[in-house]
């Protein structure tokens, strides 16, 4: 539902962008535009329902293209160090992501 309406929202200004001032062309973009997107999105969430494996594939991709770039952020990346306690290695692959912690842990000791 919130995506839903996120997605509208953004349609809505990329259609009073296009439309340029014309009140009927806005009009008539809108009308069209925001049943497609709602039907289409009503299509996307039957398909992950009857294909669940669908939703863990997306999250995999989701993971496999952010992993690097949260591990990398200026501002997270010193702060997993501190967490870790070590140097954080991400190896990532096409099928996995292997996360490596260099040093011992206090986390990782407590554990034992």
């Amino acid at each position: 539902m919130i995506a839903d309406i996120v997605m509208s929202l953004d349609n809505v200004i990329a259609v009073a962008a296009a439309a340029n001032g014309q009140l009927p062309l806005l009009i008539l973009g809108l009308a069209i535009s925001i049943p497609m997107i709602i039907a289409g999105a009503a299509l996307i969430m039957m398909i992950l329902d009857r294909i669940a494996i669908l939703v863990w594939l997306g999250a995999h991709c989701w993971a496999g293209s952010e992993a690097p770039l949260i591990a990398t952020d200026p501002a997270i990346g010193p702060r997993l160090h501190k967490l870790l306690d070590g140097d954080v290695s991400l190896n990532i692959d096409h099928h996995f992501i292997d996360i490596r912690v260099c040093e011992a842990s206090p986390i990782r000791q407590r554990n034992r």
